[in-house]
């Protein structure tokens, strides 16, 4: 999975409910290892909440995910590759069994049963 929005990391989660861990392997890609409530942040400057309850980690919530800490720059929807840099600067190339846009939602996310695997190169 790319990024750790709220789509992402409840996708990741459904997964982790739905397949058993020799299906898939779960990776969720992004720069940040924290997820950000944006609709809470003026709470925070006004001095309601601290900062650090409006940062919350993915992991808390997804216990089979790994993380994998990068920016995707490329996605071959043909060849189902995503290109990942990683924070020293290098491509690692991911193999995926599916890939799609945010205009239209993952098989596996809208399948009650997904047949998913991820493979890194």
């Amino acid at each position: 999975m790319i990024g750790a929005g709220f789509a992402g990391v409840e996708c990741l989660h459904r997964l982790e409910r739905t397949l058993r861990p020799e299906e898939a392997e779960l990776v969720l890609v992004s720069p940040e290892d924290y997820q950000l409530y944006l609709p809470l942040l003026p709470h925070v400057a006004a001095g309601l909440l601290t900062p650090r309850s409006v940062a919350v980690s993915p992991r808390r919530r997804l216990r089979r995910t790994r993380y994998a800490p990068g920016i995707a720059v490329g996605v071959d929807h043909a060849r189902r590759h995503v290109t990942v840099r990683t924070p020293e600067g290098q491509n690692a190339r991911c193999a995926t069994s599916s890939c799609s846009s945010r205009r239209a939602a993952p098989p596996a996310c809208s399948a009650s049963r997904a047949s998913a695997n991820t493979r890194w190169a």
